[in-house]
């Protein structure tokens, strides 16, 4: 099965995708790691490629009724991909198993479709072709035409592998991303030890924002771009923010107390307005990843820690909530930062696009995580046509913890040309040109890396 033909439903749309498909890959937002990318291990195993760290295939083998010791416990490798493909064999529609059979197409000349009856014999296939091919994090980033990465990374990092792979002859741009949550939980158990990593002693709040000032700087010189923000907690009445309840709340934290509701607002509507300050100062381009809640499974979360598929999508986000922030930056800071916000539930697509165009350095970023699928992309186009400017869309983000997942941004690239393919009256040129600025230029402008002359 190839799932780039079973996507483009015409000529036309084959034409577009052809003129798009060997563009650079711009990943904006990811979450591999630079230690692992400078290291450049040879893989042996598929199932460490495919399973190890990926949430996303361990969630939908949950939902097809996989017993846990098969997706993140102690069996077999061939256990374990057996299960998998079990679960991805009958889940047509499942954006999981599309990029599957794409990642088997792509990397190991693989079409027929795995089942119960023939996983062992794909996993050798496989598996032989990682051996023999030496497979690695360099190999296949370079394979796939990969440009530029931003890894997410916390505040406290010294960024050691990022500056190990400058001075590298590693061509691919590797740059940090200053992702600021831990600093934002002070409900966390480990809160006040956190804050201890800074320096390795307790810091006032005054102290602790004079070293946030210090790390984004740091991170900026090692070739920051962007930071991020991926928490539930939104502030309330943002304009009633202050350093001195938010100094208030910081100590209660630090001393293991409760933080209610109210304590919690207080620190991050400050926080949010001087993370803000941070980010224009250092020329940050602010990502905000709005409507998740987090570990919905408390037992799970018990057993297996974060990031292990129990995340789950919110009712919604508060517009007002979101432009009495913004509005309160402008008054303080004189200017919002450069804003990509995406947001889980895609019921609040509609008023968002609309909130960016009242503030018009927001960009609404493409579907996240349970949206980044046709039906979720298609949406998602529709809504920015019909209340925005589709050409200015920034761009394709894996969001991913595989290797394997950037032949995503070919998924993406598909897609994106059969929804131009309809525009038939259309000049073919300035649809392959919106295409392309969609694909690549526009964030290849953004990181300022766009070739001198290129004007689309």
């Amino acid at each position: 099965m190839n799932v780039l033909d079973d996507i483009l439903k015409s000529t036309r749309a084959r034409k577009i995708f052809d003129a798009i498909e060997g563009l650079p890959i711009l990943d904006y937002h990811c979450h591999l790691e630079a230690k692992d990318i400078y290291e450049n291990k040879p893989f042996n195993d598929l199932v460490d490629i495919w399973l190890k760290h990926d949430h996303y295939k361990w969630r939908l083998m949950r939902l097809s009724g996989i017993h846990e010791d098969n997706i993140t416990g102690s069996a077999s490798n061939e256990e374990k991909f057996n299960a998998y493909v079990c679960s991805i064999e009958n889940s047509l529609g499942n954006p999981t198993r599309e990029w599957s059979l794409l990642e088997l197409n792509t990397f190991f000349g693989i079409n027929e479709i795995p089942t119960q009856y023939n996983s062992l014999d794909i996993l050798k296939i496989a598996n032989k072709q990682i051996i023999e091919k030496q497979f690695s994090p360099q190999k296949i980033l370079n394979t796939l035409n990969v440009k530029y990465i931003a890894t997410t990374d916390d505040p406290t990092s010294e960024l050691f592998y990022h500056k190990q792979l400058k001075n590298s002859n590693f061509a691919i741009d590797v740059a940090p991303t200053f992702r600021v949550d831990r600093c934002f939980n002070i409900r966390a158990g480990d809160f006040a030890d956190y804050i201890n990593t800074f320096t390795g002693h307790t810091l006032s709040f005054k102290e602790f924002l004079e070293v946030l000032k210090e790390r984004a700087s740091y991170f900026k010189e090692c070739g920051c771009l962007f930071s991020d923000i991926g928490i539930e907690m939104f502030p309330h009445n943002a304009s009633e923010a202050s350093f001195k309840k938010a100094e208030n709340a910081y100590n209660i934290a630090l001393t293991g107390r409760k933080v209610n509701d109210t304590i919690l607002n207080d620190y991050i509507s400050y926080l949010y307005i001087f993370w803000f300050n941070l980010c224009i100062n250092n020329g940050f381009i602010v990502q905000l990843h709005l409507g998740v809640i987090r570990n919905s499974n408390s037992l799970a979360y018990d057993m297996l820690g974060p990031d292990s598929g129990f995340d789950i999508a919110g009712s919604g986000i508060n517009i007002k909530e979101l432009k009495d922030l913004f509005n309160v930056s402008v008054q303080q800071n004189g200017e919002i930062p450069s804003i990509i916000a995406y947001v889980l539930n895609p019921i609040s697509y509609h008023a968002l696009i609309v909130l960016a165009g009242a503030f018009t350095k927001v960009s609404v970023g493409v579907p996240w995580w349970f949206n980044d699928h046709k039906r979720g992309l298609v949406e998602y186009f529709k809504c920015i046509s019909t209340l925005s400017n589709l050409s200015t869309i920034p761009g394709m983000t894996t969001d991913g913890r595989s290797y394997l997942a950037y032949v995503r941004h070919a998924y993406f690239r598909a897609i994106l040309a059969n929804y131009l393919a309809k525009y038939e009256s259309e000049d073919f040129t300035r649809i392959t040109n919106i295409a392309k600025r969609i694909a690549y230029y526009n964030m290849a402008a953004r990181l300022d890396i766009l070739e001198e002359g290129v004007c689309l």
